[in-house]
């Protein structure tokens, strides 16, 4: 009985940390500012240069 409760917390030990591996929380400083954050977006290739055109001038208030 004991034995069972052993492999079953250390399966479930094992599944949190293999599921957090892949997880990467990107490195974004508490001072950036929304342009900067937008250029950041762009730059890996999450929109499209018009999209980040658009959404610049959203934020610069334009």
């Amino acid at each position: 009985m004991m034995l069972i409760f052993i492999v079953i917390i250390g399966y479930i030990i094992y599944v949190s940390v293999k599921d957090n591996q892949g997880i990467q929380i990107p490195n974004r400083s508490q001072d950036s500012t929304p342009l900067e954050l937008l250029k950041t977006i762009l730059v890996n290739g999450e929109i499209s240069e018009e999209e980040y055109l658009k959404r610049k001038q959203i934020i610069q208030g334009k």
